[in-house]
């Protein structure tokens, strides 16, 4: 990061691991090098981290160390589909923590995008409503949304349960 400040003068990083952060102990070493390096606002950066891999304690300290855009993807506001989508949330994960999360991290200047499926072959009206009223929830802590239909990619866990329903496809034709 230094190299490309000094070289190429980076101004912002985007780390496109969704599973940034996933690690509190590296991710404390992160921030405590990005702070000792680089003066407060030297550098920002924007992370894809999954929504139980942020604490909300270390949201100051990831502000101080340039974090500005986290993004997450929280895929479905029902817990039902979580499970189908085989998120894995710890049981702390539940729509009031995301919603305490997102307020927390605007509140600490952090610009919270999150990102959401539909269109899964089991998604009841029900799921899908919780879906679209998360969303509005979050829209209006200040925090960004985004809505895609669900593509998954052959040979993965979820094409591999949705196989008899969903046609192979060559994204390279």
């Amino acid at each position: 990061i230094r190299h490309l400040v000094d070289e190429y003068g980076a101004e912002t990083i985007f780390f496109t691991d969704d599973n940034f952060g996933a690690e509190p102990e590296w991710l404390g070493e992160f921030t405590s090098l990005m702070k000792n390096e680089f003066k407060f606002g030297e550098i920002e950066y924007v992370a894809s981290t999954r929504i139980d891999a942020i604490d909300p304690s270390m949201l100051e300290d990831l502000y101080k160390s340039g974090l500005r855009t986290a993004f997450h993807g929280i895929e479905s506001g029902s817990p039902r589909s979580w499970k189908t989508l085989g998120k894995n949330f710890d049981p702390k994960i539940t729509r009031q923590y995301i919603v305490e999360l997102v307020r927390e991290e605007v509140e600490n200047g952090i610009f919270s995008k999150c990102s959401f499926m539909v269109g899964f072959p089991n998604e009841t009206e029900e799921d899908l409503d919780e879906t679209l009223s998360l969303c509005r929830e979050l829209a209006a802590l200040g925090s960004n949304f985004s809505l895609q239909i669900l593509a998954p990619n052959e040979g993965t866990a979820l094409f591999e349960n949705f196989r008899n329903i969903i046609e192979s496809f060559d994204l390279y034709k």
